[in-house]
C-alpha cells in the first residue's frame, strides 16, 4: 500500500466496503478484527487521504469498544478473539488519530473512557498483553496529534505503568517519537 500510493488508494475504496463489513457483521471477534487491523494498516499507509473513512469508522469503533465494556462487565471472562478486536480497534482509532487529528478531537474524552480501563488491567496473558501495548501507541498518537485535548496528568502515569512493552514492537518508532516529543 505504502509503494503504490495514488493506485493504492483507488483499489482501496472498492476493498473498504469489505472491510467494513468484516468489521460490523464477521461471524466471529477474530473475523471482526481482521476489519479493524485492515482499515488500521491501510489507513497507516494512506495518512491524510485517508480522512474519508474516519467518519464511517469512527462510530463503528466505539460502538465495539462499548460492545466489549458490556460483555466483559456481564461475564467478568472476556475471550482471546474478543481481546484481539480490542487491541485491534484500538490500534485503528490510534492510526485515525494521526491521520486525521482535527477531525477527531472532540471524541478523545470518549475515547479515552473506552480504553484507559484496558490500559489498566491487570491481566497477565498474551492477549490482554497487546491490548495495553496498542494502548500505548494509541494514546502516545494521540498526544502528538492534540496535546490539549487529553488529559496528560491522567494518561501520562497510565502509560508508563503499562511500560515496558511485552509482545507489540512494531510501532516502537512512534513511541520514541512521542518521548522525544
Amino acid at each position: 500500500a505504502r509503494r503504490k500510493g495514488v493506485k493504492f488508494e483507488r483499489k482501496f475504496k472498492r476493498l473498504a466496503p469489505m472491510l467494513q463489513h468484516l468489521l460490523v457483521e464477521g461471524d466471529t471477534a477474530e473475523a471482526r478484527s481482521q476489519g479493524a487491523s485492515g482499515f488500521a494498516e491501510a489507513c497507516l499507509a494512506l495518512g491524510p487521504a485517508a480522512q474519508p473513512y474516519v467518519e464511517t469508522l469512527r462510530p463503528i469503533l466505539v460502538r465495539v469498544l462499548e460492545g466489549l465494556q458490556d460483555k466483559e462487565r456481564a461475564q467478568k471472562m472476556i475471550g482471546s478473539g474478543e481481546r484481539r478486536l480490542e487491541w485491534s480497534s484500538i490500534w485503528c482509532i490510534g492510526v485515525l488519530c494521526s491521520v486525521a487529528p482535527r477531525d477527531l478531537r472532540a471524541d478523545y474524552p470518549k475515547f479515552l473512557s473506552l480504553f484507559l480501563p484496558s490500559l489498566r488491567r491487570k491481566e497477565a496473558g498474551r492477549d490482554s498483553e497487546m491490548v495495553q501495548d496498542n494502548a500505548v501507541f494509541t494514546l502516545a498518537r494521540m498526544i502528538r496529534s492534540n496535546p490539549d485535548n487529553v488529559a496528560i496528568d491522567e494518561v501520562l502515569p497510565a502509560m508508563l505503568a503499562a511500560l515496558p512493552l511485552k509482545h507489540d514492537n512494531s510501532e516502537i518508532g512512534t513511541l520514541t517519537d512521542f518521548f522525544v516529543y
